[in-house]
């Protein structure tokens, strides 16, 4: 269930008196579907140039990066040291086990699950990065939820496809599958207002958009790709 959080934003005018104003935030978990039409009263400055501090949460391990492919990277290293447990002496079961912070997570399949796991990891980092920048900038309100729940993630069970015409790459890497997304988007006409518009062309979608801005934008709904996590509790801001 989606959660509203207020925002308070001020201002000086040409006069020299402050104009306070109050918005709304919606935050939903992880697993929430896009809403038909993008709420979001506070807007981040383009992600893309967005300053990170990513810092690894395995375990003891401490590194730091402001590269997130750099950062990418590293945490991949961190499957072949994963922790194995063994469950059933009769059926013998094996578990690898996430070693992240406050990461309940475990699979009993192969380490390609974990990594893609980890991936997960890093790249739901980077949102809580924008996150501690957003709030910054935005005076928001200090999140009252429980941080012991902040690096709890959904599960993906396979790894991420590719619909777009005549494209069915997979990825187990979440970062490198948007951004091959947005080089899909990236290879249209320029311009404002393109003539014709710019169709989709994900399976099963008809949609045209003005730029490729708005066809990036429109893109989320199809990849349920998020704009930032609050950085107390995990949660991801649309």
């Amino acid at each position: 269930m989606a959660q509203v959080f207020s925002a308070t934003t001020s201002m000086r005018t040409k006069e020299g008196q402050e104009e306070t104003s109050t918005k709304r935030i919606i935050l939903a978990g992880p697993t929430a579907p896009l809403p038909a039409e993008r709420i979001m009263s506070i807007k981040p400055t383009k992600f893309t140039t967005e300053p990170l501090q990513l810092q690894c949460e395995w375990m003891e391990c401490r590194f730091k990066t402001t590269v997130m492919q750099v950062y990418m990277e590293h945490v991949a290293c961190h499957v072949p040291a994963v922790e194995v447990h063994m469950h059933d002496a009769q059926d013998i079961q094996v578990f690898l086990y996430c070693r992240w912070q406050d990461c309940p997570w475990k699979t009993d399949k192969k380490a390609e699950d974990l990594q893609r796991h980890l991936y997960l990891h890093a790249y739901h980092t980077k949102l809580k990065c924008i996150g501690v920048n957003t709030r910054s900038r935005s005076a928001v309100k200090s999140c009252k939820a429980d941080p012991g729940n902040r690096n709890i993630l959904p599960d993906l069970a396979e790894n991420l496809v590719c619909a777009w015409d005549k494209c069915s790459q997979t990825f187990i890497n979440i970062q490198s599958y948007y951004d091959h997304i947005k080089a899909h988007c990236d290879n249209n006409a320029k311009g404002k207002n393109v003539e014709g518009g710019i169709r989709c062309r994900w399976a099963g979608c008809s949609g045209s958009f003005a730029n490729i801005v708005k066809l990036k934008d429109h893109m989320r709904s199809h990849t349920q790709e998020k704009l930032l996590a609050c950085p107390t509790c995990g949660r991801t801001v649309f």
